[in-house]
């Protein structure tokens, strides 16, 4: 039998993974349910939006994910939040161009109606091989 707290932990690794997949297929009800209302979404340019604000920008094209990998690093408890650090390799286009973007980011998940939604997200550029 599995302890609910690694169920739990697996449930949030698999929302997270369910939020590569909608951005990779530019999925916005998918993203919709797994993002948080109160959603505050940092980009590594140092922007923030919110969930509204980020779904727009993929709703007309500003922002467009053609790949979108990510690999749990670590995974915390604090209370009903959970805390990801998570490494994502994605190819994006913006404004700016195309490129291949590797971050570390830490997620933070809250219970919402029996599923997790994403609440923060906070981007750091890896520069170098880890």
């Amino acid at each position: 039998m599995i302890e609910a707290g690694t169920r739990e932990r697996a449930r949030v690794a698999e929302a997270e993974a369910q939020r590569c997949a909608a951005m990779e297929a530019g999925d916005l009800e998918a993203l919709r349910d797994l993002l948080d209302p109160d959603l505050r979404y940092g980009h590594t340019s140092g922007v923030w939006d919110t969930r509204s604000g980020y779904l727009a920008k993929l709703a007309d094209g500003r922002l467009e994910y053609h790949s979108a990998r990510s690999r749990v690093d670590g995974h915390v408890v604090a209370g009903s939040a959970n805390l990801l650090w998570v490494e994502v390799t994605a190819e994006v286009s913006t404004p700016a161009g195309r490129r291949l973007m590797r971050n570390c980011c830490l997620t933070v998940w809250l219970p919402h109606d029996g599923r997790y939604r994403m609440v923060a997200h906070q981007p750091t550029v890896l520069t170098a091989e880890r």
